[in-house]
């Protein structure tokens, strides 16, 4: 699955991405539990973990 996630202050969890994992914005926190995503972080300030 490809995922895009965009704005400000979210908290987001996934439990799996495959194929692509884009971040744009700030202050977002997302945590994915499996996958190996390719991730593109073009915001500022986003932390973005598997776990």
């Amino acid at each position: 699955a490809k995922v895009n996630i965009g704005g400000a202050d979210n908290k987001i969890s996934l439990d799996r991405v495959d194929a692509e994992l884009s971040v744009v914005g700030l202050n977002n926190t997302v945590t994915y539990r499996d996958g190996e995503p390719k991730v593109n972080d073009t915001g500022s300030n986003n932390s973005i973990t598997k776990g």
